[in-house]
């Protein structure tokens, strides 16, 4: 997949960031790059929403990676 960045308001080019609360994970946006206090206001969804069941697998997969150092170190210290 490509996406262009986006000159916006500062005229700075957008960033593309990828959302992970749960209700829009994976999806990308664009939002001003430049760092917090300077930014300017542009944000804009980069790709249309995942339906509820790809988002929520997505979701679950994602806690379950973010689990595996803490099961590692506990099946270690058995």
């Amino acid at each position: 997949m490509s996406w262009s960045t986006i000159n916006y308001q500062c005229g700075i080019a957008t960033r593309i960031f990828t959302a992970f609360l749960p209700t829009n994970v994976g999806r990308h946006f664009y939002k001003c790059s430049k760092p917090n206090g300077y930014k300017c206001d542009y944000w804009k969804w980069v790709d249309d929403p995942l339906h509820p069941r790809v988002a929520n697998l997505i979701h679950n997969l994602k806690n379950e990676n973010d689990n595996l150092p803490l099961e590692k170190k506990t099946l270690e210290t058995r």
